[in-house]
């Protein structure tokens, strides 16, 4: 469990919340640190033993690979010349070989299915060092040492979102300290993961990093290596404020804040340690196209002690956003939470018009229903009341929050000071904008740019010739911007949302549909018995 201050004596004897966040970023969230090696080295061969002890069984993967093993017997004799054989799969194998017909020394693997390897062979196919290119997974790749046919020892493997994992392997599974990154961020990479395995389960701590540092989830996993138990945080991304409870495989339960007081080293592992819950009990919300929130008052407590809503600055402004205390610069400053559906769905597409409507993804975009606008209604989060600028102090990023899974947020391009009002830019596609938006973008024109007519109309010629569409300039200059509305979901066919409808194969279907491609009926071919039927019927 994720300990108390009682739990593990008095807060004197603890490591800082500074040494915890050393450890987390600056060796294992460091790709260059050999922290991962360091631990297995000193911890992973008594790990193996209390697990063995336990009685903890391995993967079905595991098994099976043992006992494909077991019966391996070489190349099966039905198998014809042109084809080798790797103790799981048919393929060809080329190389030098020694005087026993072994390969040995440099060459290459290829499988039915595309599959390649490249390295070198040790005594026979299935001993080799190199990399396997899986075809059939978009090319990711998996470096390492195969012995008897199995990957064993440290491997590193490259990821579909250009993220990679390294680790070690044991009987073709994940068996020992591991971690993860993903995609880089601001230049850094982030920590995904980190943890361990024992044939192929995982087992004790284990660390998750959130999407963009959006934050940490941490505690030991359950005997099925789900992260599942009564005591499991969620750390935000000052390392200060918690949120800690019950969770289950990962998703929130009931947990409430608390604050990140300290830390322990356990067996290598950095454990952090909690002041005591307090405040009301906090739980994922299900966010989905009918629902925005199932507590839409109750706030965000880390956002809430950042930003507040006031009467904005700007001309016609209407309601801003506002911030609370200092930020820093690339600080988190709001949170940007909807609605979310599919971008290419029927819903979608009979989506009446929302000035709150923006993509969350590739394949999501989030919106706020009519009426939670309004802080009586919706103030769970707050980065919806934030005004645009086309010279922001703010940009959008992307945040991955226990309550409201990933959502949207407002990261600071710049210092803020106490009572500044929060802008971001709406990045609206100005030929498809509101009035009000091009008005505000020619006085920015004007103003900021200092464009003249000419220079306006060359900007817009050239967003022509590169996107297609020409910005309509407004019949006035005078600014005057309407009160905001969020969607209203009423006008939506209730069919169109239905769980069917938001499913991948609905969008695919859809996507296909504007794309005017046509499935085709193939005529049913009548099977055997039918076709007999038929030809021996008598008028």
């Amino acid at each position: 469990m994720a300990p108390s201050a009682t739990e593990v004596g008095s807060i004197q004897e603890l490591n800082t919340v500074f040494e915890l966040k050393e450890w987390l970023l600056g060796r294992v969230g460091d790709d260059n640190d050999i922290v991962i090696d360091d631990l297995q080295e000193e911890y992973a061969e008594r790990y193996d033993l209390e697990d063995e002890k336990k009685g903890i069984r391995g993967t079905k993967a595991w098994s099976e690979n043992n006992a494909a093993i077991a019966m391996y017997e070489g190349k099966p004799k039905d198998l014809g010349p042109e084809w080798d054989w790797d103790g799981f799969r048919k393929c060809r194998a080329n190389g030098p070989k020694d005087s026993t017909g072994k390969l040995m020394g440099e060459g290459i693997i290829m499988w039915e299915n595309k599959d390649t390897f490249q390295g070198v062979f040790n005594n026979g196919i299935m001993n080799r060092t190199g990399t396997i290119t899986r075809a059939t997974e978009n090319g990711t790749k998996v470096s390492g040492e195969w012995v008897n046919g199995l990957l064993k020892g440290e491997i590193k493997e490259t990821l579909v979102n250009t993220g990679w994992m390294e680790g070690y392997y044991k009987d073709g599974v994940p068996h020992g300290f591991y971690r993860e990154f993903g995609p880089r961020y601001n230049s850094v990479n982030i920590l995904r993961s980190m943890g361990r395995y024992y044939r192929g389960v995982m087992r004790g701590w284990y660390w998750k990093g959130h999407y963009d540092f959006s934050g940490y989830l941490v505690g030991k996993v359950d005997d099925e290596g789900k992260l599942t138990g009564e005591d499991i945080a969620y750390i935000y991304p000052d390392f200060k404020l918690a949120i800690k409870g019950k969770f289950v495989d990962g998703v929130l339960i009931e947990g409430h804040q608390c604050d990140l007081i300290g830390s322990y080293m356990d067996d290598g592992i950095m454990i952090p340690v909690f002041g005591e819950p307090r405040g009301p009990a906090f739980e994922y919300e299900h966010p989905s196209i009918r629902n925005i929130a199932m507590h839409p008052l109750l706030r965000d407590p880390w956002e809430d002690k950042k930003v507040y809503v006031g009467d904005s600055m700007l001309p016609q402004g209407g309601e801003g956003l506002f911030a609370k205390r200092d930020i820093e610069k690339r600080e988190v400053v709001a949170l940007y939470n909807g609605i979310k559906f599919k971008s290419s769905t029927y819903a979608s597409e009979h989506m009446p018009r929302s000035d709150y409507r923006i993509r969350l993804n590739g394949d999501l975009d989030m919106d706020i229903p009519k009426g939670y606008h309004l802080t009586s209604q919706y103030s769970a989060t707050l980065a919806h009341k934030a005004n645009h600028s086309f010279v922001p102090n703010c940009e959008w990023s992307l945040f991955e929050h226990p309550r409201f899974g990933l959502i949207r947020a407002l990261t600071a391009q710049k210092p803020l000071a106490r009572g500044q009002e929060v802008l971001v830019n709406y990045m609206m596609t100005l030929a498809k904008s509101p009035d009000w938006y091009r008005c505000v973008w020619i006085q920015h024109m004007r103003v900021v740019k200092k464009g003249d007519d000419k220079a306006i109309q060359r900007y817009i010629d050239r967003q022509y010739e590169l996107q297609g569409y020409r910005i309509p300039l407004p019949e006035s200059e005078e600014l005057n911007v309407p009160e905001p509305h969020g969607v209203d979901m009423s006008e939506v066919p209730a069919e169109y949302l239905r769980d069917e409808y938001q499913t991948d194969e609905a969008a695919v279907q859809f996507a296909r549909k504007m794309a005017g491609i046509v499935d085709e009926v193939k005529e049913k071919t009548p099977d055997a018995e039918d076709r007999f039927e038929e030809i021996t019927e008598v008028d």
